[in-house]
């Protein structure tokens, strides 16, 4: 199908397509229609190649990310012991419940004494958490 429509769109959504869209200048700058088009070509991959997650699944998962990121946030805030032994809780809690491997995560954030490098080895330890959650379909739903 050629030719043009429009689409009416909230504000906030134009904004967003605008600043993604400026925010690919380093690959020459996109035109809207290209931030959309490519925004649903992956919505279109990720539907086709994964298990739809039930809403309890869903929920649980989400309710793991959120409970150790928080954690984590609260380990780099105040990084004392206690801070880190729940942290470590919380992840092998996750780890057991979910039957996930996080044993790479809870070595990572052992090893945190919080120089920069340190710090960029927890920020990259949780977000390996939050792939690992989002790609492997819970068994607790």
């Amino acid at each position: 199908m050629t030719g043009k429509k429009s689409v009416k769109l909230p504000l906030f959504l134009i904004q967003r397509i605008d600043k993604l869209a400026s925010g690919g200048a380093r690959r020459g700058g996109l035109a809207r229609w290209q931030v959309v088009d490519q925004a649903l070509t992956l919505y279109e991959i990720s539907q086709r190649k994964r298990k739809k997650l039930e809403t309890n699944e869903l929920d649980v998962i989400c309710w793991y990310i959120v409970k150790v990121c928080m954690s984590a946030g609260v380990f780099k805030a105040q990084p004392t012991a206690d801070n880190l032994q729940r942290l470590i809780k919380n992840l092998e809690e996750v780890s057991d419940r979910l039957n996930i491997d996080l044993s790479d995560v809870i070595e990572a954030v052992k090893t945190v004494d919080f120089s920069k490098s340190s710090r960029a080895v927890l920020n990259a330890a949780m977000k390996r958490f939050v792939a690992a959650l989002i790609s492997t379909p819970s068994e607790s739903g």
